[in-house]
C-alpha cells in the first residue's frame, strides 16, 4: 500500500502519509479513510505528508481531487500538507484550489509547523 492512515490521538489529529507511487485510485481511498476517522472521532486537523510521494496525478486531477474536499470532508477540517521542496509549484497549485473552494488547507515544508499551525485552527 502506498499510503498510511493514523490517529494522533495526543494532537486529536488525522495523518496520512503518502509513499512511492501513489495512484489517483489511492489518494480517493486516503481520503475517504481519513474522512470516516475524522467523522467517528468529531476531529477536524488533517495532517498529509506528500514528502516521500511519487503521484500520478496530472494537475487537472489535482484540480478535481482538490475542488471535491468541501463537499467530502467535514465542512470544519483544517488539512494542513507537507510537500518535497521540489515540487512547491504543485502543491502551491493545490492550496490554491483549495482556498478558493473555501477549504481551509496550507502547505508546509516543515512537520513541526504543520502541527503548530492544525493546533491554533
Amino acid at each position: 500500500m502506498s499510503y498510511r492512515v493514523d490517529k494522533l490521538k495526543d494532537d486529536q489529529c488525522v495523518s496520512v502519509v503518502f509513499s512511492g507511487h501513489v495512484s489517483e485510485k489511492q489518494h480517493y481511498e486516503a481520503r475517504d479513510a481519513a474522512n470516516n476517522i475524522l467523522t467517528q472521532t468529531g476531529w477536524n486537523r488533517l495532517i498529509v505528508d506528500a514528502t516521500e510521494m511519487d503521484a500520478e496525478m496530472s494537475l487537472t486531477d489535482d484540480y478535481k481531487f482538490t475542488s471535491e474536499h468541501p463537499f467530502i470532508l467535514p465542512p470544519t477540517v483544517c488539512m494542513a500538507i507537507l510537500y518535497h521542496p521540489d515540487e512547491y509549484d504543485r502543491f502551491s497549485f493545490i492550496e490554491n484550489v483549495a482556498r478558493n473552494r473555501g477549504s481551509n488547507l496550507k502547505i508546509f515544508s516543515n512537520r513541526v509547523d504543520a502541527l503548530d499551525w492544525l493546533k491554533k485552527n
